[in-house]
């Protein structure tokens, strides 16, 4: 199984995936920056996480590691 996987209860019990934004700043300090819950990967789907992050002030990404 890839990814990280938790299954939680709503109408029904159902394993879906986390997304995890992991940050590491100019001195090596690594941060979560926000974590979403559910949906399939895609590119639309990281898109509009970046899109999110620019909003709260992410100033650039040098730098995208997609697993799964």
């Amino acid at each position: 199984m890839d990814g990280l996987y938790v299954k939680l209860r709503r109408e029904t019990v159902e394993k879906e995936a986390i997304y995890v934004v992991l940050g590491v700043n100019e001195e090596g300090y690594r941060e979560i920056l926000d974590f979403f819950v559910g949906g399939q990967e895609s590119a639309y789907g990281w898109r509009e996480i970046l899109k999110q992050l620019y909003k709260r002030g992410v100033k650039e990404v040098l730098l995208g590691v997609f697993d799964g």
